[in-house]
Order: C-alpha cells, then sequence, then structure tokens
C-alpha cells in the first residue's frame, strides 16, 4: 500500500507534465494556424492589388468610353460652341462599334461584381431606346444615355480610386437599371412572340 501512496506524486507531477506539454501544444497550433491566417490574407491583398494595377489600362478605357457616351450625349450649351444636334442613329452606330471594346475591357476588370454592373450599364446604353420607349426610363434616349454614361463613368471611377466597393447611391442606381432592364426584356419577347 505504501509504495502505490508513493507513486501518487510521481504520477501526479507526470500527468501536471502531459497536461502542461498539451496545453503548450495546443498554444502552438493556435499560433501557427493564426500565422496561417494572416499569411493568407496578406498574400490575398497582395493579388488584390496586383491585379488592380494590371487592369488599370482597360479601367481607364472603360472610363473614356464611358465619358463618351455622357458628352456625346449631355444637351448642347446654348452658350457654348455649337455642337452637332443629337442623332439616335449615329449615337446608336458609334456605340454598336465602341461595345465590342468596352464588352472586351470589362472582361479583364478583376471584380466579379463590379464586371457585372458594368456590362448591365453597357447594355443599358445599348437598349437605351427602348428603356424609354418601353418603360419611360427617362424623357429620351439622349438623356437615358447621358445618365447611363455617367453611371458607368462614376462606377468605373470608384473602383479606379480603390474603393472597395460603390456607394449606395451607385448601387441602388444599377439595381434600378437592372429592374428597367428586365421589363425591357420581357416587353420586347413578348412583342416579339405576338
Amino acid at each position: 500500500m505504501m509504495e502505490f501512496l508513493d507513486l501518487i506524486p510521481i504520477l501526479f507531477g507526470s500527468a501536471l507534465t502531459l497536461a502542461g506539454v498539451g496545453i503548450s501544444e495546443l498554444g502552438q497550433s493556435r499560433r501557427a494556424a493564426r500565422a496561417e491566417r494572416a499569411m493568407e490574407r496578406s498574400r490575398e491583398e497582395v493579388r488584390r492589388a496586383e491585379l488592380w494595377q494590371i487592369s488599370l489600362a482597360p479601367a481607364t478605357r472603360i472610363r473614356d468610353s464611358f465619358a463618351m457616351v455622357a458628352r456625346a450625349a449631355t444637351p448642347e450649351d446654348p452658350w457654348g460652341p455649337e455642337e452637332d444636334p443629337w442623332d439616335e442613329e449615329k449615337f446608336d452606330s458609334w456605340w454598336y462599334s465602341e461595345e465590342q471594346q468596352v464588352s472586351r475591357d470589362i472582361a479583364l476588370i478583376p471584380s466579379i461584381e463590379l464586371r457585372k454592373d458594368l456590362a448591365l450599364v453597357a447594355k443599358g446604353v445599348s437598349y437605351s431606346w427602348a428603356l424609354v420607349a418601353k418603360v419611360g426610363y427617362r424623357a429620351n434616349q439622349q438623356e437615358a444615355a447621358a445618365d447611363l454614361g455617367r453611371l458607368g463613368f462614376d462606377l468605373i471611377s470608384s473602383w479606379m480610386r480603390d474603393e472597395r466597393g460603390p456607394e449606395a447611391d451607385l448601387k441602388n442606381a444599377i439595381v434600378d437599371l437592372e429592374a428597367q432592364l428586365v421589363e425591357v426584356h420581357r416587353i420586347l419577347t413578348a412583342e416579339l412572340e405576338a
């Protein structure tokens, strides 16, 4: 019996030592996991920054295209130099060729959400005539194209400033445009089927 009682402190000491080793290993494991997560976040941030930098050239072209849409569709200044009057056919023809380059540049933007939003705005410019005629998006095609050009310009500009997401008013404008385009698509489809 005495021998067993003599072993109790040894067993207790061994158990404490094993518990200490286990706690130490658990702490090291958690520290290693936190360090790994921090490294992963750092790698993701570096990759995001690299992709952002690489895509600045196509983003600049997109911005310039939407600026041209807004400028071409902005009603002329009565006190400024005389400009060509708005011509829907000329605008549609120009945008048809411009949209092909804009679509290629949009595909080079690394943000999936921004690509979707920019493609929606480009589609809106293409269907600006239908947005006006079918759902009353704006008073006329010129006004609709000007608003859409500014929307696309503002979206890509905020991204070029490395803002993490569009402001609430831009996001609301995108949601509204998407709903309007869905309605236009529904109306045009029904007209084709009739």
